[in-house]
C-alpha cells in the first residue's frame, strides 16, 4: 500500500471514537500516529540504504518488535489510565492494519524470528523495469503498482476516508448551528 494507510487508520480510529466522544480527537490522533509509525523507517530507507535493501526487512515493519513494544506499551499504559491505554490499543491496532495492508503486495516478515521471508497475499508482476523512471518522473516499481487492480483497493479506502471526513465535518456544522438556535431561544426566554 502505498496511498492508503493514514486513511485507514482514520476510518477505524473514527469507527472506535464513536463510542467515546470526550477524547475522540485523542484517539483519532493515536489511530492516524499509528497508521503511519511504521514507515518512520523510510527515513532511514532514503538517507544511508541509497535504496538498496527493501525497507520492509527493518524493525519497524517486523510485527514480532510491535509485539513486544505492544505489550510493554499497554501494560505500563493500563497503569495510567482508561483512556490513554484505549489510546494505546487505538495505536497499536493501527500499527498492525498498518502491516496488514503492506502484506496485500509489499510482503511482511510474519513469521519473524523462524523465518524473514516476506510474506504478500498477491505478487505485483514487473511489467515495467522498477528501477527506470518514466513519465511524469515516476519510478517503475510505483508504475506498476499504480497499474495493477490492487490499487483499486487503496483508491477506495482513501474515497471512504474523505466521504466520513466530510460527512463528520457537515454534521458538525449543523450541530453547531443547531446549538446556537437553541442558545438564542433559551436566553430570549431568560429575559
Amino acid at each position: 500500500m502505498i496511498i492508503a494507510h493514514i486513511p485507514a487508520g482514520y476510518l477505524v480510529s473514527k469507527s472506535i471514537a464513536l463510542f467515546n466522544n470526550q477524547n475522540r480527537n485523542l484517539y483519532v490522533a493515536a489511530g492516524i500516529l499509528g497508521s503511519v509509525a511504521p514507515d518512520i523507517d523510510v527515513i532511514y530507507f532514503y538517507q544511508y540504504t541509497d535504496r538498496t535493501v527493501n525497507h520492509h526487512y527493518f524493525w519497524s515493519h517486523i510485527p514480532h518488535y510491535w509485539m513486544v513494544i505492544a505489550g510493554y506499551s499497554l501494560f505500563l499504559l493500563m497503569l495510567t489510565s482508561r483512556r490513554f491505554f484505549l489510546a494505546g490499543i487505538i495505536f497499536f491496532s493501527n500499527i498492525f492494519l498498518h502491516l496488514f495492508l503492506d502484506t496485500v503486495v509489499g510482503g511482511i516478515a510474519w513469521r519473524y524470528p523462524k523465518d524473514d521471508t516476506l510474506i504478500r497475499f498477491i505478487d505485483v508482476p514487473a511489467t515495467l523495469n522498477p528501477t527506470e523512471i518514466y513519465e511524469y518522473g515516476l519510478p517503475g516499481w510505483l508504475l506498476n503498482l499504480m497499474n495493477h487492480w490492487t490499487f483499486q483497493i487503496e483508491i477506495a479506502i482513501v474515497f471512504t476516508a474523505a466521504l466520513v471526513f466530510l460527512i463528520s465535518c457537515i454534521s458538525r456544522i449543523f450541530i453547531s448551528v443547531k446549538n446556537r438556535r437553541r442558545y438564542r431561544n433559551e436566553s430570549r426566554c431568560a429575559s
